[in-house]
């Protein structure tokens, strides 16, 4: 009953009467931006964990492991 619900909630259509100015597609593009920024600073920090997996599971780079500070002084 609550999909039925749903659906017809979502198929019948009326004017909103709704304005969106500079200032909230701003915030709204400042939100986007800054979930990439987040999603990029959170790959590069498990970057050298996901290499180190995939090395270990097809064997290459022998037992050589990488670890957090080690990868400071380069």
């Amino acid at each position: 009953m609550a999909v039925l619900t749903g659906i017809a909630l979502l198929t019948s259509t009326q004017d909103a009467y709704a304005y969106l100015d500079p200032g909230t597609a701003s915030l709204i593009l400042q939100g986007i931006i800054g979930g990439i920024a987040a999603a990029a600073a959170v790959a590069a920090a498990y970057w050298l964990r996901v290499k180190h997996f995939f090395s270990r599971t097809f064997g290459r780079g022998g037992n050589s492991c990488i670890t957090a500070a080690e990868t400071d002084n380069e």
